[in-house]
């Protein structure tokens, strides 16, 4: 019989054993932002804007814009194992943090947090909604602080846990969510962006259904126009 000896990590793996969850909480944090209201607004396309009284106008820079001090709150998870050992994972939405803090935390406590995929198949077959939504989201955002909580108890990058890396570098691209569409706007911008060396953009179309073929042909143009820009 061959026998091939273990890796460090696959030793660590195969000793561990259980690890209880002592406390799983839910942290709202509280901040202020300055930003300036009426620039880089622009909406997305929205099934609801079928509505004819819910389909705003088309969107428009504000060049009288001022800084503006705006509230911002976001949600964490945090988990802790036997030994003050923790996870942290966020930002999620509300609607999540409610699901965690009065469904799933009842339900972990005392459980291994080692034992991934059987805690996943439990929270998934725990509810009848878990199927989407944000008790899906919920599950996720568990499911992420255990996978840090992992790699902090076996003190290796999680990325080696899950297979370790399949390549050197990962290319970024340019999100331009909320970024105007305007022909005046838009084309510096992403010519700025192709400056900076970015091949790729993402940019948020905002005509829909609801805008019938004059929607479409506006976006067509938009596209036309980065095309133009960037070559």
């Amino acid at each position: 019989m061959l026998s091939l000896p273990l890796l460090p990590i696959s030793k660590a793996l195969a000793d561990a054993k259980p690890l209880r969850i002592e406390a799983v909480e839910v942290w709202q944090f509280h901040g202020i932002r300055q930003t300036k209201r009426g620039v880089d607004s622009q909406y997305q396309a929205n099934p609801l804007f079928i509505y004819d009284e819910l389909r705003p106008a088309p969107y428009h820079d504000n060049p009288a814009a001022t800084p503006t001090d705006v509230a911002v709150n976001s949600f964490y998870v945090r988990i802790q194992a036997e030994g003050g050992l923790e996870g942290l994972y966020g930002p999620i939405e509300k609607e999540a943090a409610i699901v965690v803090d009065e469904q799933l935390k009842p339900f972990l406590l005392g459980k291994d947090a080692l034992a991934q995929e059987k805690l996943w198949d439990q929270m998934y077959r725990s509810n009848r909604h878990s199927r989407r939504g944000h008790f899906l989201m919920a599950i996720s955002a568990v499911d992420n602080t255990l996978w840090d909580l992992r790699g902090r108890y076996f003190k290796t990058p999680v990325y080696r846990l899950l297979g370790g890396p399949t390549r050197s570098s990962v290319e970024a691209y340019a999100s331009c969510l909320g970024f105007s569409l305007e022909p005046d706007k838009l084309q510096p911008r992403a010519l700025q962006f192709k400056k900076e060396g970015f091949r790729f953009q993402k940019w948020f179309l905002a005509y829909g259904p609801g805008d019938g073929y004059e929607g479409l042909k506006k976006n067509v143009e938009t596209v036309r126009l980065l095309r133009k820009a960037v070559g």
